[in-house]
């Protein structure tokens, strides 16, 4: 069954790509953004397979020095694992950013 994607998903995806390797900000929203993306990160490396999936976000989103597929033959997941790991990711920072409600975050072991 597939997740839907929500109005808010194309900006926080934005936003973690522009914000991503900041560690301050003066503007507010890119602050908010900047501690979501901190809290998300400590919070995936609790999961299961945690070490592999922050290296999948930190290459992919916030680095951007890896592509989807390259990182599956790296880390040796499979192609729709890693984009699951993406999509879930900026969930939670949209989550922990004030976009979205409690209810569809969910923690995904896979």
């Amino acid at each position: 069954m597939s997740r839907p994607k929500y109005y808010w998903h194309p900006l926080v995806k934005k936003m973690i790509l522009v914000c991503g390797k900041k560690k301050y900000s003066d503007i507010p929203a890119e602050q908010k953004f900047i501690l979501a993306i901190e809290e998300a990160i400590e919070q995936t490396k609790k999961q299961k397979n945690g070490d592999y999936k922050v290296q999948s976000i930190k290459d992919i989103l916030l680095n951007r020095t890896e592509t989807i597929l390259s990182m599956t033959f790296k880390i040796g997941y499979s192609e729709k694992t890693v984009q699951n790991w993406i999509n879930d990711f900026i969930r939670l920072v949209g989550f922990k950013a004030g976009y979205a409600a409690e209810g569809i975050i969910k923690e995904y072991s896979a």
